[in-house]
């Protein structure tokens, strides 16, 4: 399909860089067989460049950068530069697979990923590997303890200063690649934290932005941290909110969300362990089962629209004592912990959303402490106590200041995000005087791959024309029906106006 779609494309005048520089070589075989084409057709290499930018004779480190060059055997001069979210992910791990899946955005263009300093390849702040078991053998109090003690260990062992590796130095670093790769003006496509990296970067050098794709985004005059609570919350009560609107699934959950509540107050109340079925393994495991652990899985389920469908069921199991499918849910996570590193997250947390959480909380001493609904300012407690003894920049003037500029932007939200809500997009899209935001209904974190929204950022980055973008779409995207029972799901829910797809007819 990539052979015949590249036929298609016309050829375009490639500027620059008219030859790829001397560092950029062979990309390593993948671990993953489905990728293995992607990484031949790729350059991958180095960049060094000064761990401290004011101290440009000091430490350098190296930086990881793979180039996927164009479909088109004439690339259009302005590539895209893909950004991680996390804070944490690898774009080098993440990005081939991205691009797989939305192989419309490298038709005519070059496609750059680079590991954010701290991330992946790029002088990583990982602090070692977790074990997967540590999910079922400890309550999540002892993980979180865990997770804390790990990284004050790690700390002098890493060769780095930790209170360099945030957002204001990766995009220097950007900056330093797009000059290094001799780019004009680049395309910025940020998912998640990736979007804090993406508006910065616009703020920092506005000249070299062509535009801008933000999935899931949070700008840096929110705080993460100091919201955490009120999103899960919300996001919660809107998934029990669509189970009672849908027949099927009101009838065989009436009281969803009192039988959570009472769930946790019993968890709260006395922790128990439970011999679970381990998801991997099929022996019989006892695990820990507390509040925390619930609410932690449930927010982690939250993120995927399909896996959502069976949390109604998974929730009133447990509400009976029986945490088998709740726990199954969780283990899907625990495969990809590792792919986050904790030191860089704990860099950024620290430095900007852990410090404005204070600077919110005015004498209260912190936003985000206060207990919500159903979730518990766990995380901003952990980040507390790891900012206690983590190295911290101070954040430069103006870091928590909106970003305001005239460049194109196409802000895309999940209506059912649990992190960062449609709420977040319209506060930047607030100082964006050429932008659009798209919210994706029946999506939940990350809604760049439902339907034709894929259709729709190729569409942006080709004509930089928000407002003409053609939505209808849209109204094909809802949420999955819930499943009621194990047997499988009741009927699809349907918002009041939309258009409901009729059988075989696609989403795009």
């Amino acid at each position: 399909m990539l052979l015949l779609v590249a036929c298609e494309v016309p050829d375009v005048p490639k500027s620059v860089p008219a030859s790829w520089p001397a560092w950029l070589g062979d990309c390593q075989r993948p671990e993953d067989l489905a990728l293995v084409g992607l990484y031949a057709e790729g350059r991958c290499g180095q960049l060094a460049v000064a761990e401290d930018p004011r101290q440009p004779d000091g430490r350098m480190i190296d930086l990881a950068v793979m180039v996927l060059p164009a479909i088109a055997r004439m690339a259009a001069p302005d590539p895209v530069f893909f950004l991680a979210g996390g804070p944490g992910q690898s774009a080098i791990e993440t990005g081939p697979g991205v691009f797989q899946m939305l192989p419309k955005l490298r038709r005519q263009r070059d496609i750059v990923l680079v590991d954010q300093r701290g991330t992946g390849a790029s002088n990583s702040l990982a602090c070692g590997t977790t074990d997967p078991q540590d999910d079922f053998r400890l309550s999540a109090r002892e993980q979180a303890a865990l997770q804390v003690a790990r990284l004050q260990t790690c700390l002098p062992t890493l060769n780095a200063a930790p209170a360099l590796y945030t957002t204001a130095m990766a995009v220097q670093d950007l900056e330093a690649v797009r000059q290094a790769l001799g780019y004009t003006q680049i395309n910025l496509f940020g998912i998640s934290y990736g979007t804090r990296v993406a508006l910065v970067y616009l703020r920092e050098f506005p000249q070299r932005v062509r535009a801008l794709l933000l999935d899931g985004v949070a700008p840096p005059d929110i705080s993460i941290v100091a919201e955490f609570v009120q999103t899960g919350d919300a996001a919660l009560d809107r998934l029990f909110a669509d189970c009672q609107a849908v027949a099927a699934c009101a009838q065989a959950f009436p009281d969803l969300a009192p039988h959570f509540g009472a769930t946790l107050q019993r968890l709260v109340a006395a922790p128990q362990l439970w011999p679970m079925r381990h998801p991997g393994t099929g022996v019989l495991t006892d695990s820990w089962v507390d509040a925390q652990l619930v609410t932690g899985i449930v927010r982690q389920v939250l993120y995927q629209r399909t896996l959502s469908t069976l949390l109604p069921l998974a929730l009133e199991q447990a509400w009976g004592g029986d945490y088998q499918t709740l726990l199954t849910l969780g283990y899907q996570f625990s495969a990809g912990a590792d792919s986050i590193s904790l030191g860089m997250m704990a860099s950024v947390f620290c430095a900007e959303d852990m410090a404005q959480a204070v600077l919110l909380g005015g004498a209260d001493g912190g936003a985000g402490t206060a207990p919500g609904k159903y979730f518990s300012p766990s995380m901003t407690a952990q980040m507390a106590e790891i900012c206690q003894f983590w190295p911290t920049a101070l954040p430069p003037v103006g870091a928590f200041a909106a970003v305001s500029s005239a460049a194109p932007v196409l802000l895309i939200s999940g209506e059912l995000d649990p992190v960062t809500p449609p709420a977040f997009a319209e506060r930047a899209l607030s100082t964006l005087t050429n932008a659009r935001h798209v919210v994706v209904a029946g999506v939940g974190h990350n809604a760049a791959f439902s339907g034709c929204v894929p259709r729709l950022l190729s569409e942006f980055i080709e004509d930089l024309a928000p407002q003409a973008l053609d939505l209808a779409c849209l109204e094909n995207i809802q949420r999955p029906p819930f499943f009621t029972s194990n047997a499988g799901p009741g009927r699809l829910i349907r918002p009041v106006g939309s258009v409901l797809p009729t059988a075989g007819q696609d989403d795009d």
